[in-house]
């Protein structure tokens, strides 16, 4: 159901290409684990328009922070960051600025910002709905400001990509990759561990089919960990729990 009892605090929402996901947050407790598909294209926008004019989605007082899932973003360090230079980052990470999209900036996290690319018709749509209670980030951005006290590489899943970060004493590699099968998660694991050789890593997956993806990497990877986020079993939608660890990981990092 889309429908929830209370008003909440804030909205936590993550938008894929062709999937919706939200969650209402009161108190800092999620209380609600909701997602719906949505089409491609050009009827994309029309279905998200109307999708927000639900009372669930109404703007809360705290807003709403959208958790944007796509390849076209790149991480700059905060002291450098400009906004009349976004574009430029965006070209010299390969990514080309098109009329039809816009370049976003999330807030400084742990020294880091990521800008990314969004069209232009969902920018309006989501600038819309919440104007400037709206905040961005990204699922690069939130598994990359981690701590992590020993050698990790984390791989963050959604439907269509791997979001791979590596630590050592600090951040080594962070980079959206794309996922068709189960065996891209795979050989992205042995070629970041064959670079980084000498280290030790553990291994840890989260989201979007982790657990079934955790049994397959750990048939050739020794520390291998599956990341499963703990809500209420009394939350609706808290049986496809790991759909929703981006979510309710960033829940928890705001509290």
């Amino acid at each position: 159901t889309m429908e929830t009892t209370d008003a909440p605090d804030r909205l936590l929402i993550q938008f894929s290409d062709g999937r919706f996901a939200f969650c209402p947050v009161s108190g800092g407790k999620i209380g609600t684990l909701a997602s719906c598909p949505l089409p491609h294209g050009e009827e994309q926008a029309d279905a998200l328009r109307s999708l927000l004019r639900q009372k669930a989605l109404q703007c809360p007082e705290g807003g709403a922070t959208v958790l944007y899932d796509t390849d076209r973003v790149c991480l700059i360090p905060a002291e450098y960051y400009r906004e009349e230079d976004a574009e430029r980052y965006m070209t010299l990470s390969g990514i080309p600025g098109e009329a039809e999209r816009r370049t976003v900036a999330t807030a400084p996290r742990d020294g880091k910002i990521a800008l990314i690319s969004i069209a232009r018709t969902i920018y309006d749509c989501l600038h819309s709905a919440y104007g400037d209670r709206l905040a961005y980030t990204h699922p690069l951005l939130e598994s990359a400001v981690r701590h992590a006290r020993k050698p990790l590489l984390a791989a963050a899943l959604t439907r269509s990509f791997v979001h791979l970060s590596a630590y050592d004493g600090g951040l080594l590699f962070a980079e959206t990759l794309p996922r068709h099968s189960d065996a891209d998660l795979l050989y992205y694991l042995g070629a970041l561990t064959k670079i980084y050789a000498g280290t030790n890593f553990r291994i840890e997956i989260s989201g979007t089919d982790a657990p079934q993806l955790r049994r397959a990497a750990a048939r050739y990877f020794r520390r291998t960990r599956l990341f499963r986020p703990s809500v209420n079993r009394s939350v609706a939608g808290s049986e496809n729990v790991c759909d929703f660890t981006h979510l309710i990981r960033l829940n928890h990092e705001n509290h």
